[in-house]
C-alpha cells in the first residue's frame, strides 16, 4: 500500500507543506521517513510537535490507498532524519541507511 501512493502523490504533499526545511520523503515497507537538511531541524522539528502533524498529514494520504483497512492512525508514525545525517553517516549511500 505504502508503495502503492503515485510519487506525484508524494510531491504534492511536500509542497502542501510549504517547508523548506524537508528535504524530500522516503518510503521503505509500512513506513516514511522525512528528511530534513540538518540535524537541528530534526530536532526542531520533534521539539516542536511537528512530526505529529507530518504523520497526519501522511496518513491522510496512505488512507486513500489503504483498500483493506490495514492502517490505524494510533499505531501508525513517520520516522524523521536528516540529509547531514545521510550523507555523514551513511555516504550518502540508501542501500547503508536501509541496511
Amino acid at each position: 500500500m505504502n508503495e502503492g501512493i503515485p510519487e506525484t502523490e508524494i510531491d504534492y504533499l511536500i509542497a502542501e507543506l510549504n517547508d523548506p526545511h524537508i528535504w524530500k520523503v522516503v518510503r521503505f515497507a509500512a513506513g516514511a521517513t522525512f528528511f530534513f537538511y540538518t540535524d537541528k531541524q530534526v530536532d526542531d522539528a520533534k521539539t516542536a510537535g511537528y512530526v505529529q502533524q507530518l504523520a497526519d498529514k501522511y496518513f491522510n494520504v496512505l488512507k486513500q490507498h489503504d483498500t483493506f483497512g490495514y492502517f490505524d492512525r494510533q499505531a501508525f508514525s513517520v520516522s524523521v532524519d536528516s540529509k547531514e545525517n545521510f550523507e555523514t553517516k551513511y555516504e550518502g549511500n540508501w542501500y547503508y541507511y536501509f541496511k
